[in-house]
């Protein structure tokens, strides 16, 4: 959703035009609610960031989404907690393989789908055909795209 906010913000489309986008897409995500996500830190009890756990986390992750019928991968590295993306036997894993961190952890996210993953190939592809080119325009202002391009 951040993404679809830095378009209106950009004024790449209008404010309503940003909130047709944020409706459609949160919509069809919804629909077809493809995978799902959990998170899962790597600081210690004093959020002292533990580059360890950090690797065994990646490592798991990589490891499970190289087994067969698995798809798992980083969504997004929060600074403290990993994100991570996948169809539901990944995450089954990835949750039994994991130590409990704080009792809590890791933690599933409801009603949440596989965002930021090739998983949401059909979902981006069915946003393109009901959002009509004409919404957007050219930027008023550069946008960045997280990786640092412009």
């Amino acid at each position: 959703m951040g993404w679809y906010t830095a378009l209106a913000c950009a004024g790449t489309v209008s404010t309503l035009g940003g909130f047709e986008i944020v409706n459609t897409m949160g919509t069809l995500m919804q629909k077809s609610l493809i995978g799902g996500q959990l998170v899962y830190p790597f600081p210690d009890a004093d959020w002292m960031a533990l580059s360890d756990r950090k690797s065994d986390i990646f490592n798991n992750i990589s490891e499970i989404d190289a087994r067969s019928d698995h798809t798992l991968t980083v969504s997004i590295d929060l600074g403290g907690m990993i994100l991570a993306a996948g169809d539901e036997p990944a995450l089954v894993d990835f949750e039994k393989e994991m130590p409990r961190v704080y009792n809590k952890f890791p933690r599933r996210l409801p009603n949440h789908a596989a965002f930021h993953s090739h998983l949401q190939v059909p979902v981006a592809s069915e946003g393109r055909s009901v959002l009509p080119e004409a919404l957007f325009r050219q930027p008023e202002v550069p946008i960045v795209d997280g990786r640092g391009q412009i």
